[in-house]
Parts: C-alpha cells; sequence; structure tokens
C-alpha cells in the first residue's frame, strides 16, 4: 500500500509510514491516496513519453543536420528532458521554451548551410585563381622555351636533334628533334645529312610501333566487342523466348553455333503458317542482325525446318 502523506511503497500491516510517521489509511478510505496515485501515473507517462520523442527528434538531427545544430539541440532536449516534469514552470512556458528553442536550432542550421556555401565558393573562387596563375606560368614557360628554341644556332639544332635520338626515344624526342632539323641550315654537311638519316629511322620506326600498337588495340577491342556481342545474343534469345511463353507458347528459343550466330526457335507446331507471321516482325530480324545473328531458325525439332539468313 501507499502512504497518503508522502506517496511512499509501505508494507502491508503496517499503521504508520515508515518514512514520514503519518498513520496510515485503508486505499478506500482515502480517495485522496487514488488521485495521487493517478497523477503520479500519468506524471510518469508523460515523462517517458517526452523522453521517447527527444530520442526520435535526436536520431533525426544527427542525420539532418550540421554539427552546431546538433550541439544547439543536444542542449535543448537535455533540457526538455529534465525539465520538463518540473511542476514549478507552467505549461504555457514550457511550450515556449521549446519553440524558441526549435527555432534556435534553425537559425543555427540555416547559419551553418550559409556557412558552407560561403566556404565553398570561397574555395572554388580560390581554386579558379590558381588554375588561371598555373595557366600563366605554362603559357609563360612556354614562351620562355620557344624563345631560347628560336635562338639557337644551326649547330646548337643538330646537336639537340642528335643527342634527342638516341636509342628509345621516345615519340615526343623523335618529333622535337624533328624540328631542330627543320631549323638547321647545315643541310649539306655530312653530319647533317647522317642524323637526318637517323630521324627518319626513329620516326619510321615509331609510326611502325604506333601503328602495331593501334592494330593490338583494334584487336582487343574487337575481341571485347564480339564477347559482347555473343552475350546479348544470349539475352535476346531468353528475351524472345519470354515473350512466347508469355503469350502461352511452349517454345524454346537459343543462341546456338560455334560463336552463338544462329537464332533457333523450336516448337512442335511450326509450320509455313508460322513462318509468315514470323515474316510479320521485321524488327525481330533488325535486332537479330545488330546483335550479330547470321541465321534464324524455326524447327519442330523433326522435319519441319525454316531459315532466314541475316
Amino acid at each position: 500500500m501507499y502512504c497518503g502523506k508522502c506517496g511512499r511503497v509501505v508494507a502491508n500491516g503496517n499503521g504508520f509510514c515508515e518514512t514520514c510517521g503519518a498513520a496510515l489509511i485503508p486505499a478506500s478510505a482515502n480517495p485522496h491516496l487514488n488521485s495521487a496515485r493517478a497523477e503520479a501515473v500519468r506524471r510518469t507517462r508523460a515523462k517517458l513519453f517526452v523522453i521517447i520523442a527527444c530520442g526520435v527528434v535526436f536520431i533525426w538531427g544527427c542525420i539532418a543536420l550540421d554539427t552546431p545544430a546538433i550541439v544547439v539541440l543536444s542542449a535543448l532536449l537535455l533540457l526538455t528532458c529534465f525539465a520538463w516534469d518540473s511542476a514549478r514552470v507552467q505549461f504555457q512556458k514550457k511550450l515556449l521554451t521549446a519553440v524558441a528553442g526549435l527555432l534556435l536550432v534553425i537559425a543555427t542550421q540555416i547559419s551553418s548551410t550559409a556557412l558552407k556555401s560561403h566556404q565553398a565558393a570561397v574555395a572554388t573562387r580560390q581554386r579558379a585563381v590558381a588554375e588561371a596563375k598555373q595557366a600563366e606560368l605554362a603559357k609563360a614557360e612556354a614562351a620562355q622555351k620557344e624563345k631560347e628554341f628560336l635562338a639557337l644556332t644551326s649547330r646548337q639544332h643538330l646537336d639537340a636533334a642528335k643527342r634527342l635520338l638516341k636509342m628509345g626515344a621516345s615519340q615526343a624526342d623523335i618529333e622535337l628533334a624533328g624540328r631542330h632539323l627543320s631549323m638547321a641550315n647545315a643541310e649539306d654537311s655530312i653530319e647533317a645529312k647522317r642524323i637526318k638519316a637517323s630521324f627518319e629511322v626513329a620516326q619510321a620506326k615509331a609510326n611502325q610501333a604506333a601503328a602495331a600498337a593501334k592494330a593490338e588495340q583494334a584487336k582487343k577491342d574487337a575481341a571485347a566487342q564480339a564477347a559482347l556481342n555473343e552475350l546479348l545474343r544470349i539475352s535476346m534469345a531468353k528475351t524472345i523466348e519470354n515473350v512466347f511463353l508469355d503469350k502461352g507458347l511452349n517454345v524454346d528459343v537459343n543462341a546456338v553455333g560455334p560463336k552463338r550466330t544462329t537464332l533457333r526457335i523450336k516448337y512442335i507446331f511450326v509450320s509455313k503458317v508460322f513462318a509468315h507471321q514470323m515474316d510479320k516482325y521485321p524488327e525481330l530480324f533488325d535486332n537479330a542482325r545488330k546483335v550479330g545473328f547470321t541465321r534464324i531458325e524455326a524447327t519442330d525439332g523433326y522435319d519441319e525446318v525454316w531459315t532466314w539468313k541475316l
């Protein structure tokens, strides 16, 4: 049972409260005790609801808000959890405090978003300025190199070409050597002719290597495309089979052959009528041709076979 004065739990059989010393009155004889119990239960439930609601709001805030707004929201929720049950503060004041806190959270979030946008804009401008400066430096460096290149003598151009045409020269070195040779005037000298001959040999080898690399890449691309087309043919056969099955027809469709270039349609009722119906769908033949099918075959699995070459 409960004490009617302090509300403490008292063991049954005691005549007085062990906490406050008040005489115990049975609950049936003390209506105020029942009212106190109901009020205590109501306040406990209300506080539990507030705590759960604050927890849900905190989780949402951690997901949707920035760090400054989360800090303000956390302070507001802690204040709400510990102060909401206070009887000394009126409900209207509690509600106004909660609304003011939410407005503060919203204002903090707006300020944080605006600050992040400003920082992003500043970073973008700084990056653009840095890229512009880098481009200017690269342009100035290229102009300086071009000036130094044009200032070389014919002998220096020949020496530079000779250095560039060493064993294993890259395509860029060979092109630069050719430019040096074009600027040299000593075309009748034996050394110039020898360097020019070396340049032509190196250029021929570079062109041959580039052509071989291009051919190899084209071969790889063709093999990759062929493999992809084979997968597309298998997929197309499965799609066509599903179309027949959706119409209630027991049809098997497969991509067959060494490279799966034959689209085989197996249906027990294949006939002249079936072949005639097939001719009414030219898009089927066009799509089959696009993925690499060279032949469409319709058969009943026995003697009836109709073929279309694509």
